[in-house]
């Protein structure tokens, strides 16, 4: 799929096709997603319909940029992509059925995007694979196994089919055909007792999926550094945690509402350190956009963290800096609100604006002092002293300029310099 425009515009408006049609009880499709998937994306559209507030497709604004913009297309691809708008039946997809994203990390630094659909017509979607491999790779073949049938492309990218679902697979490196086919019999047949449908945390969380709906696994960081330090740090075992995002389409507005599933260690963390606390400080809001698109409040005892955390190295090490962790940690209110502001065009792409979203967090503060001391310790190069804020400067651990300022109060980080502009003076 990398770098190929088509691909990436019929993807787009397969997905966006789900958003005008409805869902039943389980789908087939749902059994090709295993129990080592770390991000499920799940798209249930019978409350959409329902709602009776969905614009037609071919005139929803990205989709119009999506098929209007043909200057890296050739005729044929722009024939193809009529074809979804004009007779998208004639795909052979089932669009009263959920269809899912997912991601299967195979190693550190290599994973699979998966894409699942409910199938309808297995002749056209026969018919469909073939015209569209034909428009944008010339070097494959559709071969049946008796099972199932399949194709693999030569830009690491593999699709398995029969008469009740698609499975699309994509690699971030040029996967060999072998090892394509072998991942494709893998998912196609997987024992119920290896599918993500058996993880207690996924069975609910899909029980109570809204109209889009995000499943994310810790297990996906569990060989990352910071991942291993997070455990050793509150001496928790961090893998098996799970958090869900549901996000519901309701009349004049959008509502996202967040859910968190930790282990039995992670849990006791919380519950009998008492890590959380009932007291928000309110006052932080008025610092955040009334209208913005998200909102995730929280209140934290930090003295608590401290008491939990105070024997670990990490922390023995940080006690010889200017700031101590536990001077940081006291110096915080405990209150922390987070929000998205909105999500904007970022340039172009090869067949669409990408976007990205705008953030922000703000915590309460007891002395300020403690956080101007922090600044005078941190590297040179990684930030610039404005007038009245902070520039934190883009490097590998940061994709983009964030921003960052505070009063006596509070403090306001964001990658949106308006808002922090505002934040600092009115």
């Amino acid at each position: 799929m990398r770098n190929n425009p088509l691909l990436k515009i019929i993807l787009f408006i397969l997905l966006f096709l789900v958003l005008i049609t409805s869902c039943t009880k389980n789908p087939s499709n749902i059994t090709v997603i295993p129990l080592n998937a770390h991000v499920v994306t799940v798209f249930n559209i019978s409350s959409l319909v329902k709602k009776g507030n969905l614009m037609n497709a071919v005139n929803f604004e990205t989709v119009k940029k999506a098929r209007d913009q043909k200057q890296n297309l050739k005729i044929e691809e722009i024939k193809l992509i009529d074809r979804i708008f004009e007779k998208p039946l004639s795909i052979g997809l089932n669009y009263e059925k959920d269809w899912f994203s997912f991601v299967i990390k195979e190693s550190a630094h290599e994973g699979l995007f998966c894409f699942s659909a409910s199938v309808i017509n297995e002749g056209s979607i026969t018919n469909f694979i073939e015209e569209f491999l034909s428009t944008v790779d010339g070097e494959f073949e559709i071969e049946n196994n008796g099972k199932y049938k399949y194709a693999i492309t030569s830009i690491g990218s593999a699709f398995a089919w029969d008469k009740e679902k698609l499975l699309i697979i994509s690699g971030n490196n040029r996967e060999e055909e072998e090892g394509l086919k072998s991942k494709l019999d893998e998912l196609f047949n997987l024992e119920s007792n290896n599918q993500l449908l058996v993880n207690k945390s996924f069975k609910e969380f899909y029980k109570n999926k809204k109209d889009i709906s995000l499943w994310l696994s810790s297990n996906l960081f569990d060989e990352e550094r910071q991942f291993k330090e997070l455990e050793e740090k509150f001496d928790v075992d961090a893998s098996d945690n799970y958090i869900s995002f549901f996000l519901d389409f309701e009349e004049g507005q959008i509502n996202l509402d967040a859910q968190f599933d930790g282990n039995e260690k992670v849990q006791d963390l919380i519950i009998n350190n008492k890590i959380l606390d009932d007291d928000f400080n309110s006052d932080l809001l008025a610092y955040m956009p009334t209208d913005n698109l998200s909102l995730i409040t929280l209140s934290l005892n930090t003295s608590a963290i401290f008491e939990r955390i105070k024997g670990n190295r990490m922390v023995a090490m940080g006690n010889m800096s200017k700031v101590t962790p536990q001077e940081f940690l006291e110096n915080m209110g405990g209150s922390i609100a987070f929000s998205t502001i909105d999500v904007k065009q970022n340039g172009e792409s090869s067949f669409m604006r990408s976007v990205k979203p705008l953030v922000a967090l703000v915590f309460d503060l007891n002395d300020k002092a403690v956080l101007e001391e922090l600044m005078t310790i941190l590297p040179q190069n990684t930030f610039e002293e404005k007038e009245g804020y902070y520039e934190l400067i883009a490097n590998r651990a940061i994709k983009e300029n964030i921003y960052l300022a505070f009063n006596s109060s509070a403090c306001l980080i964001s990658n949106d310099q308006d808002l922090v502009l505002k934040f600092k003076y009115g």
